[in-house]
């Protein structure tokens, strides 16, 4: 959050104020923590406090942070302790400081597996404050069916990124690539689902994609046909 200027302690109090003035709430803060390797625990744990902070500040209900990679020259096992330990660390200093904001590890990288996923989730189990941020694209293309991650997360499943591709190719509108988004969508509504569906098109890092001007409105109009509204 220091990098961005927005947050900065001399402009949050304007940004706050033009939020406020378009209707608009920050659902999740998107660190980029990832507990993958022992020397990047100590930093990722430090951005996590602060977001955690900045949620306690603003209301914000949830942090994103990652597992991500399982290096071939360690225990996966070995892995999965360090990440699930540092996500109970962040977890706990929300707890104690009465912080409702949820620490959520988004399903990405090698820990996107239903087996991984498992073995996190049980050693997680006494944090009431922890869940499960999944990402349908990662699964996708991790080789992963949609039905075996929904089991492994669907208990404490509190946010979606919806996004949709090709193969090979760039993101593409939801409802016009290869992903059953509209099927999956449909799924949680149906099991009672009510955390939050967010729309991630990331024209930073795919910059030939459609303008945001075209693709945000496009987004809603797909949720709001499955919805009804």
């Amino acid at each position: 959050t220091e990098r961005l200027p927005c947050f900065l302690p001399e402009n949050r109090g304007r940004f706050r104020e033009l939020l406020r003035e378009k209707g608009i709430s920050i659902c999740c803060i998107g660190t980029s923590c990832c507990f993958h390797s022992p020397e990047a625990v100590p930093a990722a744990l430090e951005e996590g406090k602060r977001a955690l902070d900045l949620c306690a500040e603003w209301g914000i209900p949830a942090i994103r942070v990652f597992g991500d990679r399982l290096p071939p020259e360690e225990d996966p096992a070995a892995v999965v302790e360090r990440a699930a330990g540092a996500i109970a660390e962040l977890c706990g200093y929300g707890a104690a400081a009465g912080n409702p904001a949820r620490v959520l590890l988004e399903i990405h990288g090698d820990f996107c597996t239903p087996e991984i996923l498992g073995q996190l989730g049980g050693k997680l189990a006494g944090w009431p404050n922890f869940g499960w941020l999944w990402d349908i694209e990662h699964g996708y293309r991790a080789g992963q069916g949609f039905a075996p991650l929904y089991q492994a997360v669907r208990n404490r499943l509190v946010h979606v990124h919806i996004k949709d591709c090709r193969s090979g190719a760039a993101a593409t509108l939801p409802g016009t690539g290869e992903l059953p988004v509209e099927a999956v969508v449909r799924r949680l509504l149906e099991d009672g689902y009510d955390g939050w569906f967010s729309f991630e098109w990331e024209k930073r890092w795919q910059p030939d994609i459609l303008e945001p001007e075209t693709a945000f409105p496009a987004y809603v109009r797909f949720m709001r046909r499955i919805a009804g509204k």
